[in-house]
């Protein structure tokens, strides 16, 4: 058992001496086994990228006419869930609230979606459900809000 624990400390102190000689060298270690035979190969030509390239924009919510959020409150029977949007410009769109609660051996999972409009400037409570929540559960809400041209806001709360 000591011989291995010296050859241990050994191998490490070993290690440690090359790693900080090569670092400090800034060269590498090659071993000297002998080398197949290789064929050269020409570099290969990279053709220059087109004047107009094509421009990629990629989806973002941040061009969205609204933005939402899922917040929750303690109170004295669990928790209040709240989906809430805020908009922009005068919006026309369609909600979908989901609640999945686990625990405690029970789960259950509350769905609400409806339509709604808002004006530019303003903000609503979309839905909202107040649920018990003991020691030990978990609670997911998922909102998600489109319109006729697809989906402009998504927002996930953990609890």
């Amino acid at each position: 058992m000591l011989k291995s624990t010296v050859s241990l400390i050994a191998l490490a102190a070993l290690l440690t001496t090359a790693c900080t000689a090569v670092a400090a060298t800034n060269t590498a270690i090659t071993t000297q086994a002998p080398l197949a035979s290789v064929a050269m190969v020409e570099p290969a030509m990279v053709e220059p990228a087109p004047a107009q390239a094509a421009t990629f924009m990629p989806a973002t919510y941040d061009d969205a006419p609204l933005t939402c959020e899922v917040r929750s409150r303690r109170t004295s029977n669990g928790v209040l869930i709240q989906a809430r949007a805020f908009a922009d410009r005068d919006i026309d769109a369609s909600y979908d609230l989901r609640i999945v609660k686990s625990g405690g051996g029970n789960s259950s999972e509350i769905s609400q979606s409806g339509d709604f409009s808002l004006d530019a400037g303003s903000s609503a409570t979309l839905g909202e459900n107040e649920m018990s929540f003991e020691r030990g559960s978990h609670l997911r809400a998922y909102l998600t809000i489109r319109d006729a041209g697809g989906e402009l806001c998504q927002r996930t709360f953990r609890l």
